[in-house]
């Protein structure tokens, strides 16, 4: 248990740290996105976002199940 619990803590953390590389928050951390802008961490899970960048699409579900997760605990 304290290992997983370890483990999702650093994958959350390498998520935060992922650069959005298009649109309004282009250049932007999704630790700054999730702050600044939340609704757009949903947007990039969406067709109507045209990235190809698979990366900002994993760390947008990351941060929002993290985000998902301290709302239910």
């Amino acid at each position: 248990e304290p290992y997983r619990r370890q483990r999702q803590m650093c994958i959350r953390d390498r998520a935060q740290n992922v650069v959005v590389d298009s649109g309004l928050s282009k250049g932007k951390t999704m630790a700054t996105v999730a702050k600044e802008r939340p609704v757009s961490l949903k947007f990039y899970l969406t067709p109507g976002n045209k990235s190809t960048n698979n990366i900002v699409r994993a760390a947008a579900q990351i941060m929002l199940d993290g985000m998902a997760a301290q709302k239910a605990g």
